[in-house]
């Protein structure tokens, strides 16, 4: 997940990459590969990446969807910022 996440911010360096993944409660996992991970996590890990992407226009439809409650705040708060 580690390399996923650094495709979308090439300077963030591995702790940084970690502790961006804990906000979106991927902290344990941060070695599984993609094909390892649930539906849910993998939602996760995309809205992790799209959140340091610098878009100007986001489309979302029902991003909250299945995500537990951390995760939804992490999210709101990337949005908001």
């Amino acid at each position: 997940m580690l390399d996923v996440l650094r495709l979308a911010a090439e300077e963030m360096k591995a702790p940084a990459a970690r502790s961006w993944l804990a906000r979106f409660g991927l902290a344990d996992d941060t070695d599984k590969t993609v094909a390892q991970l649930s539906g849910g996590e993998r939602r996760r890990l995309a809205l992790a990446r799209v959140s340091l992407s610098g878009a100007n226009l986001l489309v979302l439809d029902e991003p909250t969807n299945n995500l537990h409650p951390p995760a939804h705040e992490a999210l709101e708060e990337a949005l908001s910022g």
